[in-house]
C-alpha cells in the first residue's frame, strides 16, 4: 500500500482490488483499514480505486443483509442521505411518486400541485 501511496501523489493510478468480498472475508480488518487509508492518505491523491465484486450471489446476500432488512445497519441510509440533502424530505418523496405515477416532468405543474413556491422543487426535481 506504501509503493501504490507513494505512486498516487505524482501520477494518475488505478487500483484493482478483484474479488474483494474473498479478501474482506479473509482478512477481518482489511475493510476498515481500507476505509482509513482512504480517509486520511488517499482522499486527495490522484488514485483510482476499483472493488470489483464479481460473485452476484455475494452482491444479493449483503445487499439483502445490509439494507433491505428494517434491522440492517444500512436500511435508513435512504431516507437519512434525503434528509442531509433535502430540505423537505416528505415533499420530495410525494413530488416524485406523483411525477412518476402521472408521467409528469414539468416542474411548474408540480409547484402548483404541491402548492410549493417556485424554486423549492426544482432541486429535488433535477436530481
Amino acid at each position: 500500500m506504501q509503493e501504490i501511496t507513494r505512486l498516487a501523489e505524482t501520477q494518475r493510478i488505478i487500483f484493482v482490488i478483484d474479488e474483494y468480498p474473498y479478501l474482506a472475508k479473509a482478512y477481518k480488518s482489511f475493510s476498515s483499514r481500507l476505509q482509513h487509508i482512504i480517509d486520511h492518505t488517499w482522499q486527495n491523491s490522484q488514485l483510482f480505486l476499483i472493488n470489483k465484486l464479481s460473485v452476484r450471489g455475494d452482491i444479493d446476500a449483503a445487499l439483502l443483509e445490509n439494507f433491505f432488512e428494517p434491522s440492517a445497519y444500512l436500511f435508513e441510509e435512504p431516507e437519512n442521505l434525503l434528509k442531509q440533502e433535502l430540505r423537505e424530505p416528505a415533499v420530495y418523496n410525494s413530488i416524485a411518486a406523483t411525477a412518476q405515477a402521472n408521467g409528469v416532468d414539468t416542474e411548474q405543474y408540480l409547484t402548483e400541485l404541491f402548492s410549493q413556491p417556485v424554486g423549492t422543487i426544482s432541486l429535488p426535481f433535477n436530481t
